[in-house]
């Protein structure tokens, strides 16, 4: 499974509970001109890339995976990512899979609890 640069940006801000409009407003830019990021509508300069990734708490290598196949583009000495170029291989779904099961696993043992909670009370009333 591969994954453009911009949904791995929407991936890990949804992890950090920003809206659009919060990475908007941190990156002094319009929602839209945001969204057309995260949609692949337009190339991403070096320079956004590198505030996007100081608001996600990480490391613009961390963030598009330059050891896997993304390719960085030369114009005029800016580096932009080519949007045909900039696919992520299965690692981001990896570990978007792991965080669905790790939620998965929190609330199951939530239930559990619960329940455990629930035949003790029945326990007690008998």
């Amino acid at each position: 499974m591969f994954m453009t640069i911009g949904e791995k940006i929407r991936f890990f801000r949804e992890r950090k509970g920003f809206s659009q409009a919060d990475m908007a407003t941190l990156l002094n830019m319009s929602v839209q001109g945001y969204g057309n990021i995260e949609r692949g509508e337009t190339d991403l300069s070096y320079s956004r890339l590198e505030l996007i990734s100081k608001e996600l708490d990480l490391t613009p290598e961390q963030l598009v995976g330059w050891g896997e196949k993304n390719h960085l583009v030369n114009s005029n000495h800016n580096n932009f990512l080519s949007g045909q170029n900039n696919h992520i291989y299965s690692d981001i779904a990896l570990a978007h899979e792991n965080e669905k099961l790790r939620l998965q696993n929190e609330h199951l043992l939530e239930k559990i609890t619960f329940l455990e909670e629930k035949i003790k009370l029945l326990e007690k009333n008998k």
